[in-house]
């Protein structure tokens, strides 16, 4: 009998800062980080014969965490990635949800029918899934092996083992990050699910991503975990000078020294959308990797939107080519706790307008390490 260890990989970007990454290649978060800390204990001293991973980057360091104590190469394998999802790529959830309300119905609801340009159907993902992983149990007769992939791409396995068809896809749970689900195997065309899915009995109630959210559950809505959307705003639109000069105002307790300065056509900016009602706003300059103003409107702080917006910010930096994202905050910020929980690290000091307060830079690490040919972790 072959045995299969099934893991989704560790808490990514995707998941908290609520975009589409199916094939979008995406780091581990902090919390994915401690997240995989416990995944490593949970497989310290367990016997494992191979190791495999989707060769995106989140899985292959959630397939290294899995293997570390046994000391075996991650096997990269193309066929484990996620649903391709086509146009969507990168986008918001909340994106999706004002353009495309029935198809992200479909996705949700009706995976046999939905279908967007560029990506993959579900009955695609089911099949590819189902035979990559057939063949990787043809290929470890009586062993015991470890299989990381994604959210969807487990669930349409799963849906195929449990013999529903693709309508049925629904009735499969979502897996936290790092969850696992045991497999028995007899041969590639008998394999059976012989745990709960996506058990995670190694993380702590703080580390599990779910814990925080409530999108999975039925009916789970709250507005501070709703997913928003960004709206362009043009060179000129005077929204970002009015939250500049608010964000000024609270970091320094008055307006003395503040100096709006003129247009600069580096930046881009965007007001963060709540369906209809505009919640606050993120600014860049893409080339140079920094965001310029990060703002929530009061009202909507101490939720979990603003991971959201720091997403729109390493999407926009990151495309133009930028390996970090930095941030200037006087270092009584009470700002300067947000960016380092979401792993931003002190990068120098710089003198502000306001030479009273000199500004602590903060700096993120945004570009994607790659791998060197035996598996191991170079940097990009």
């Amino acid at each position: 009998m072959t045995t299969v260890y099934l893991i989704r990989h560790a808490e990514a970007e995707g998941n908290v800062y609520r975009r589409i990454h199916g094939q979008y290649d995406s780091l581990i978060t902090p919390n994915g980080e401690r997240q995989l800390e416990a995944l490593a204990e949970r497989f310290q001293g367990l016997p494992l014969d191979a190791v495999y991973a989707s060769d995106l980057y989140r899985t292959r360091r959630t397939a290294a965490a899995a293997a570390k104590y046994s000391g075996l190469p991650v096997q990269p394998v193309p066929g484990l990635r996620e649903l391709a999802l086509g146009q969507w790529e990168d986008m918001t959830w909340g994106e999706v949800e004002r353009r495309w309300p029935e198809k992200l119905w479909q996705f949700n609801h009706q995976p046999e029918l939905w279908a967007v340009e560029g990506g993959e159907t579900f009955e695609v993902l089911r099949r590819r899934l189902s035979g990559t992983v057939r063949e990787l149990v043809r290929c470890n007769p009586d062993r015991t092996i470890v299989v990381a992939s994604h959210g969807m791409a487990i669930r349409a396995l799963t849906s195929v083992l449990l013999g529903l068809s693709c309508a049925e896809m629904d009735q499969v749970p979502h897996s936290d990050n790092t969850g696992i689900t045991v497999l028995r195997a007899r041969d590639a065309a008998h394999i059976d699910v012989i745990s709960a899915i996506g058990d995670i009995a190694h993380l702590s109630e703080e580390l599990s991503t779910f814990a925080t959210q409530h999108w999975w559950k039925k009916g789970g809505k709250q507005i501070l975990d709703s997913n928003l959307w960004f709206r362009p705003l043009e060179p000129g639109d005077p929204f970002p000078d009015e939250c500049r000069r608010a964000a000024w105002q609270e970091l320094h307790g008055d307006l003395d020294y503040y100096n709006e300065g003129p247009a600069d056509s580096r930046r881009r900016s965007w007001a963060a959308m709540l369906k209809d009602t505009v919640v606050g706003v993120v600014e860049t300059e893409p080339a140079a990797g920094r965001t310029t103003l990060f703002w929530l409107l009061p009202e909507y702080r101490n939720g979990r939107l603003g991971p959201q917006l720091l997403g729109q910010a390493v999407s926009a930096c990151r495309s133009a080519g930028s390996d970090t994202l930095s941030v200037l905050l006087p270092r009584s910020a009470r700002a300067v706790e947000f960016f380092r929980r979401w792993g931003f690290r002190e990068a120098g000091y710089f003198p502000g307008a306001d030479v009273r307060v000199p500004m602590l830079k903060l700096e993120l690490p945004i570009a994607v390490p790659e791998f060197s040919s035996d598996g191991g972790e170079i940097s990009s």
